[in-house]
């Protein structure tokens, strides 16, 4: 197998419970060994395929992490680096779209207990699996309900 090819497959070669400080120090080496047998221009394209199966290899560390240990500096060209951000940003706002519905829900769920009494299950599976803007109107809906029926009447 020649030489670039085994660096580039490198990763895989690791423990998939890997310390820090040991991928730290085998990034380095690798990254070393990149700029002494790839040309200049396809170092970045080494680093970023090697960055890939890093990633696919260790799954205790994230994209963020891998990038962080190694010592890189992402180029913002780089297919890897467009993706990653994009994901992440993606990533991170859908997860702060869930997080406020989980807390509107567990919010409305707890004061509908408070008000109604314990809540049937088919209450519980409606207001998880419901969106957002309708639970901000079951929400509105409650102010005034003096039942369960009432709160859920659109």
């Amino acid at each position: 197998m020649p030489l670039a090819l085994r660096l580039i497959l490198a990763p895989l070669t690791m423990p998939a419970k890997i310390d820090l400080e040991t991928l730290k120090s085998k990034g380095r080496a690798w990254q070393e060994e990149i700029k002494h047998n790839f040309p200049e221009k396809s170092h970045h394209e080494a680093v970023e395929i090697m960055i890939l199966f890093a990633l696919a290899h260790v799954r205790s560390f994230d994209v963020k992490e891998i990038i962080q240990l190694l010592n890189l500096d992402p180029n913002p060209d780089w297919v890897f680096t467009k993706i990653y951000n994009e994901g992440y940003k993606d990533g991170e706002q859908k997860g702060r779209q869930n997080g406020r519905k989980e807390g509107a829900a567990t919010l409305l769920l707890k004061l509908m207990r408070r008000k109604f009494g314990q809540t049937p299950d088919w209450v519980t599976e409606k207001v998880t699996a419901a969106n957002l803007e309708l639970i901000e109107k079951w929400g509105d809906n409650f102010v005034f309900a003096n039942s369960l029926d009432e709160m859920f009447a659109s």
